[in-house]
């Protein structure tokens, strides 16, 4: 009787989880951290019977201008003024450097240099009046090359600051706006000359310029102590 009543009790379980109902399970799928969870089931989610799903959008095509290389030229100038510095009275050397630093060629270049404050320009190439100052002119200038201008000047007074200022500019066809340099040298009043005086070693030595501005005072040297 009791393996009867044994047998009988699991028979009776497995009749009872027959009644049950049974759910299905299905899996779903976690966001990850930072996404709207909406979105993310709206992903998840198939569309809506009746409505198809849209196609992605199709490329646009358009054309643009073709872009052509200027070949443009790039122009730099360099100026010296000798001597340094320039006594009243006396007369410069100008020097202006004109360089294409561009692999393409210049044309149509056109060198100015006007007149400086207490100054006379000088005949010479270039030359366009006392108080005009220079232009030249070359049709071409090769890339990598540079073209090598002179002048000569006579300072006639002292300029204002006593600095002898030169404004050189060159312009060049394709080249937007002239390109520009200064440069110069020091007015001083009188001739330079050299002057000599006698040196005592062991003695201070006092050298005065002719005009007194200029004073160099060169003083005994002190023995060490001890």
């Amino acid at each position: 009787m009791r393996h009867v009543r044994r047998r009988a009790l699991p028979l009776f379980v497995i009749a009872l989880l027959g009644l049950l109902p049974v759910h299905n399970a299905t899996a779903q799928t976690i966001p990850p951290a930072g996404q709207n969870t909406a979105s993310a089931l709206a992903q998840l989610a198939p569309p809506p019977p009746g409505i198809a799903t849209p196609p992605p959008p199709r490329p646009v095509q358009k054309t643009v201008a073709s872009v052509t290389d200027p070949h443009l030229p790039s122009l730099t100038l360099d100026l010296t003024v000798t001597p340094q510095p320039i006594a009243i009275g006396d007369t410069a050397a100008v020097t202006v450097t004109v360089t294409n630093q561009a692999p393409d060629p210049a044309a149509d270049l056109k060198v100015t240099l006007p007149t400086p404050d207490g100054a006379a320009a000088q005949p010479g190439p270039g030359f366009v009046s006392a108080a005009g100052g220079w232009q030249w002119t070359q049709t071409r200038l090769d890339g990598g090359s540079s073209a090598i201008l002179t002048a000569t000047l006579h300072l006639t007074q002292a300029p204002q600051g006593n600095a002898l200022l030169l404004h050189p500019a060159v312009t060049a066809t394709g080249v937007p706006r002239p390109v520009e340099e200064v440069g110069g040298a020091v007015a001083v009043q009188g001739n330079l000359q050299t002057g000599t005086i006698p040196f005592v070693p062991g003695a201070s030595t006092v050298l005065r310029s002719g005009n007194g501005a200029v004073r160099c005072t060169s003083r005994r040297a002190r023995r060490p102590s001890g």
